[in-house]
């Protein structure tokens, strides 16, 4: 007899005979299918990365020290509306802005800092967003319109061939 469960994603009511499963350490997680198992993964590697990279680029903590959690729920606000992936660009594309101002300005403590950071990450995650879009956008009509270059090549071959200065096949048997 099949138990209830609910999609890790999407928080649908399932029974475990119907529902996709995969094991996250050590215990069954439940999807409503294969595409929503791959998105939660997807998205628990954008995370990751997100938490590595200002752990270690931007706040120069050592491999083992914890994130605040403040962080936590200022990322967690934003990822809401852009995802991970807008947010880590984000990020990457601040990093200088971000430690000019936790070099030069006087913080009185981390929370302060953290709140820095995170405003000047709103004040640019929307140009990001844009971007991003533009970038898929012009990805999809580059992708529709790709021209394969060694199918020219190999037209060009061949045009080359058929053209003969020989008006022979024009003119008839008895014209020579």
């Amino acid at each position: 007899m099949a138990r209830k469960c609910k999609c890790k994603l999407c928080g649908k009511s399932l029974t475990t005979d119907i529902a996709y499963r995969i094991k996250i350490n050590d215990k069954n997680a439940y999807f409503c299918n294969y595409e929503e198992s791959q998105t939660y993964k997807k998205r628990k590697e954008d995370r990751i990365l997100l938490e590595e990279y200002i752990r270690l680029e931007i706040l120069n903590y050592d491999e083992g020290q914890r994130l605040p959690n403040l962080l936590y729920k200022q990322i967690n606000k934003i990822s809401e509306s852009y995802g991970d992936e807008i947010l880590l660009e984000t990020f990457k594309q601040q990093t200088k802005t971000i430690k000019y101002y936790n070099q030069h300005k006087d913080f009185k403590n981390e929370g302060m800092q953290i709140m820095y950071i995170m405003a000047i990450i709103n004040n640019n995650i929307n140009t990001v967003y844009k971007n991003f879009k533009l970038m898929k956008k012009q990805e999809k009509i580059n992708k529709k319109f790709q021209i394969d270059i060694d199918m020219f090549n190999k037209t060009k071959d061949l045009s080359k061939k058929n053209k003969t200065k020989d008006i022979s096949s024009f003119l008839e048997e008895g014209d020579f």
